[in-house]
C-alpha cells in the first residue's frame, strides 16, 4: 500500500481501526504509534545490483505493562499524520510499512493489507520475510 493511499483513506473518516498480525492474531492492549520514518535505502545485492528506494515506516509500540485498552480510530491516526506532517514531510509515494515487535512477538517489518467495512477498518501485516533479490526480480538465483 502507498503511503499517499493510506492518508488518503485514513483522513477525514472515523472508524474503528484494528491491527492485525497475519501470523499471531490481533493485537491488542495499550498501543502507540512512537514514530513514523522516512527511510532511504541504497543496498547492493548478492548479484552485485544496485538498488535504492525510499519508503515510510510506522513504528507501533505496545505498552506491556498498561492494563489499558487503547481504542483506536481514524482520526486518532489522521490527527498524528497531521502533527508529523507539520514537522516534516512524508513522503506519499512510497510503499508504507508497519513495524511492530513485543516480548512475545520479534520486532519486525510488516506490509499492510486494507480490510474495511462501514464502521471499520482493519490493518492486516504481513510478515515481509528475507529473500534472495536477484532470485525474486529474475527467477534465478545467484548463489
Amino acid at each position: 500500500m502507498y503511503t499517499s493511499d493510506f492518508i488518503s483513506r485514513i483522513t477525514n473518516t472515523n472508524k474503528e481501526l484494528h491491527f492485525v498480525l497475519m501470523d499471531a492474531g490481533t493485537i491488542g492492549g495499550d498501543l502507540h504509534i512512537t514514530e513514523i520514518k522516512n527511510v532511504q535505502v541504497d543496498s547492493t545485492d548478492c548479484g552485485g545490483n544496485q538498488h535504492s528506494y525510499k519508503e515510510t515506516v510506522v513504528q507501533l509500540w505496545q505498552n506491556e505493562r498498561s492494563k489499558k485498552l487503547a481504542s483506536w480510530n481514524t482520526k486518532k491516526v489522521s490527527d498524528i499524520l497531521e502533527v508529523v506532517q507539520k514537522k516534516m514531510k512524508i513522503n506519499g509515494e512510497t510503499e508504507l510499512y508497519i513495524e511492530f515487535g513485543n516480548s512475545n512477538y520479534r520486532t519486525s517489518v510488516h506490509r499492510v493489507n486494507w480490510k474495511e467495512t462501514d464502521q471499520s477498518i482493519t490493518l492486516e501485516l504481513q510478515p515481509i520475510y528475507t529473500q534472495c533479490k536477484p532470485a525474486s526480480l529474475t527467477k534465478l538465483a545467484c548463489c
